[in-house]
């Protein structure tokens, strides 16, 4: 079934293609002669993303306290262009398969939010660079779009699939691999390569974890899920996991106290965000 799958995925057929809103503030962020109030224009035309650009800008991190944002212009010259680009995905891509209800669709995407905003701190924490933190938040977001992929293609068995295992990934992976010869990690990267205009540095994110994690960039996605798994995040494919400690991976990946917490707290804001 591989080279079906794959096939069905190189022709658009009913694929859900990007939001064209995505394509034309990425045309015009790349653009030198686009101004920030032409972007500005581009994103009133959607009330949802405006609003939540609203209140990111107003969240802690990014204000400093400082006085409250009212208007578009203002949050993006607080935000910046990349940020404003990052959260038209995560708004915008929950209303593509909308119509699969294999998954608990409310807790994958904020299960993806909650891992896009892990994995952007934990890239802060290891000292990258904006775009960097940029790459590993859309790199999160995306990293299960595979299992939506799956769903869209071959519904009832992959539903059958899902029903046998419980909330391990590995097991899940190992599944795809033996009934459908793809795993959803690689349908996914596939996917998102043909369609999706993301950099090859957000697509390499979108990766089976390495066999051993280790404190660096290229990790910061497997780490960060790892890290909202302790939290007891669902991610809507299988049964929800236990909260557990974070205690090893602080070890392991030299994560502070302090960093914890700072990673739960922009966490806890991007929830807030999409309430």
């Amino acid at each position: 079934m591989r080279n079906e799958l794959l096939k069905a995925i190189e022709k658009k057929g009913d694929l859900p293609p990007l939001p064209s809103i995505i394509t034309r503030l990425r045309e015009m962020i790349e653009d030198p002669d686009a101004g920030i109030n032409d972007v500005v224009q581009v994103i009133q035309s959607d009330p949802i993303l405006s609003g939540r650009l609203l209140q990111l800008a107003n969240n802690v991190y990014w204000s400093g306290g400082a006085f409250e944002v009212t208007t578009l212009t203002r949050a993006m010259s607080r935000l910046g262009l990349k940020m404003a680009l990052d959260i038209a995905y995560s708004v915008e891509l929950p209303k593509l398969f909308s119509s699969n209800t294999i998954i608990d669709q409310n807790q994958f995407w904020r299960y993806s939010l909650a891992l896009a905003t892990a994995s952007s701190v934990i890239s802060r924490i290891y000292k990258g660079s904006r775009d960097q933190f940029s790459n590993a938040y859309l790199g999160g977001l995306m990293r299960n779009t595979g299992v939506l992929v799956f769903s869209h293609l071959v519904p009832t068995e992959y539903k059958l699939l899902l029903q046998e295992i419980s909330d391990d990934e590995q097991e899940r992976r190992q599944k795809e691999q033996e009934a459908f010869g793809i795993t959803s990690t690689e349908l996914g990267r596939r996917f998102v390569e043909k369609w999706w205009p993301v950099s090859p540095n957000v697509l390499a994110y979108l990766q089976d974890a390495p066999q051993k994690l280790q404190p660096k960039l290229e990790h910061v996605v497997c780490i960060g899920n790892a890290f909202i798994r302790a939290e007891g995040f669902s991610d809507g494919i299988g049964q929800a996991p236990e909260k557990g400690s974070v205690k090893d991976l602080q070890k392991n990946f030299r994560l502070s106290d302090e960093h914890c917490d700072q990673i739960r707290m922009e966490v806890a804001a991007a929830m807030r965000v999409i309430g």
